[in-house]
């Protein structure tokens, strides 16, 4: 008997601790854009928290012809037409970086239509700069 017992009382510690897993995951929304064969591939990255979401993390990568090294990388979360957070970094070529937002992670409510606008701006020595924009998907 004590051993269905706790074989039971497992059973339920790991339901708990399996949903408890798949409420905490996180989500994410992309976006691509180019200029002049310069390219952003771009990812916002965030966890659902009761009604809430909670941006976690942005990463993004330029890449393509000859860039130098003051790529800049814009971003800003958006909820119904209101920015609620932005942020901008420096972004060597080919690389995959990941930026976290300074001070307390910004929140959103789920209520409302959610996306995250990236810029980049693509440093091409000695040459104008090119940039592009783009836009996730609504959430």
């Amino acid at each position: 008997m004590n051993i269905r017992r706790a074989a039971v009382a497992l059973g339920i510690a790991m339901a708990a601790i399996g949903t408890t897993a798949v409420a905490a995951q996180a989500d994410s929304l992309s976006a691509t854009c180019s200029a002049d064969g310069h390219t952003l591939n771009a990812t916002a990255y965030y966890v659902n928290s009761g009604a809430y979401h909670v941006w976690t993390s942005m990463s993004y990568k330029v890449s393509g012809g000859e860039l130098g090294s003051e790529n800049d990388v814009f971003w800003s979360i958006k909820e119904d037409n209101r920015t609620i957070f932005g942020d901008s970094d420096t972004a060597l070529p080919a690389n995959t970086w990941r930026n976290k937002p300074t001070g307390t992670n910004p929140r959103t409510y789920g209520g409302y239509p959610e996306w995250v606008v990236f810029r980049a701006v693509f440093d091409e020595p000695f040459q104008f700069d090119p940039e592009c924009s783009t836009v996730t998907r609504k959430i």
